[in-house]
């Protein structure tokens, strides 16, 4: 019998998979970050492919059956417009979720993570920020789930790729923007 789930959540990635279907996948406030399978998303009379956008705030209902989560509901809460228009700040918000989404593990509820995430997000919406102002929130949201820079290190992206290949063998893509 599947097991049926509701939670609130930012769109960190999706890939395509298979013909019309989609793998999402959500930092959520309740549940953590899931993996969701998105039947018929990639379909062009597909009600979920607008809401199923990458750094999408949503709220979504799935089940999970067989060992997968599948999306049975999802609604927009927002598309975080301001942010994603200004190149500025649509890197700012790439590099977060991709930071969350090589670092974060699965299945864990992080609520204050979360919600720092979404502060970041609505000062980011209101205001300019500079790079320093991004290594900052970045060093403390590595801070938050559990990582540590070495001491001294001079928070950059070339100190910031480095400690990414140690810890989880990846660079940032989304620095090359």
């Amino acid at each position: 019998m599947p097991d049926f789930k509701k939670a609130t959540g930012f769109i960190l990635r999706k890939a395509r998979s298979r013909e019309n279907d989609q793998l999402v996948v959500v930092f959520t406030r309740e549940h953590g970050k899931q993996f969701l399978y998105a039947r018929g998303a990639q379909k062009i009379t597909s009600k979920r492919m607008t809401a199923l956008d990458s750094l999408n705030l949503v709220k979504v209902n799935y089940a999970q059956k067989n060992g997968f989560n599948f999306v049975r509901e999802v609604d927009l809460v927002s598309r975080l417009d301001l942010l994603k228009t200004d190149y500025t700040k649509r890197k700012f918000i790439l590099t977060a979720a991709e930071l969350m989404d090589k670092l974060m593990p699965l299945n864990q509820p992080e609520e204050e993570i979360f919600l720092i995430l979404h502060k970041f997000l609505a000062r980011l919406g209101k205001e300019e920020l500079s790079e320093t102002e991004l290594f900052s929130f970045l060093e403390s949201l590595l801070k938050k789930m559990g990582y540590m820079l070495p001491p001294l290190t001079k928070v950059n992206w070339n100190s910031l790729n480095k400690f990414l290949q140690e810890t989880g063998g990846q660079d940032l893509v989304s620095r090359e923007l």
